[in-house]
């Protein structure tokens, strides 16, 4: 989980930065809404890494627990 929070950190870190720097005009993207591109990518990636990394990590958790439980039965 603490990998994760770090990972939200820097993404709204980097593209605060991104956005500032578009607004200032020292970055030129043509078209105008192509700098959105590695926002929403970046994004999508963060919600796989919770999906499968975060939430998927209880699950396996919770799996391995009832192995285990039920072998030593």
């Amino acid at each position: 989980m603490k990998l994760f929070q770090l990972h939200i950190a820097i993404y709204i870190v980097v593209n605060a930065i991104w956005i500032a720097l578009n607004a200032m005009g020292t970055i030129k993207t043509i078209p105008g809404w192509a700098m959105y591109y590695p926002i929403v990518g970046w994004g999508l990636l963060v919600v796989v890494h919770y999906w499968f990394y975060v939430r998927g990590a209880e699950n396996l958790c919770k799996l391995r627990e009832r192995e285990i439980e039920s072998r030593l039965r």
